[in-house]
C-alpha cells in the first residue's frame, strides 16, 4: 500500500508452510508453521529499499520469535 505521495509502500503478510525430509510425507499437515509481519518499502528506480519485521507466534526451541529481514529488489 502506497503511503500518501511520498515513494514509500507498507505491507501487512501472513505465510504458512511446512518443510517435510521425504516426498512420501507430501500429504501430512501437522506442524504447519506461520509467520505474520509488516514490511516497510522505500521505492528507488533499481527497486524497492525493504525492510519486514515477521512474528512467528508459535516458534519451536530453536526458531526465533521475531526476525527482521533487510533486501534491495523485488521479492521474487
Amino acid at each position: 500500500r502506497r503511503l500518501g505521495e511520498s515513494p514509500s509502500e507498507a505491507a501487512l503478510f501472513a505465510d504458512a508452510g511446512v518443510v517435510r525430509e521425504k516426498a512420501s510425507q507430501w500429504g501430512e499437515w501437522r506442524d504447519v508453521g506461520v509467520g505474520l509481519g509488516l514490511g516497510l518499502r522505500y521505492v528507488l528506480p533499481v527497486g524497492p529499499l525493504r525492510l519486514d519485521v515477521a512474528l512467528n507466534p508459535d516458534p519451536e526451541d530453536d526458531e526465533d520469535e521475531v526476525v527482521v529481514h533487510f533486501a534491495i529488489g523485488i521479492a521474487f
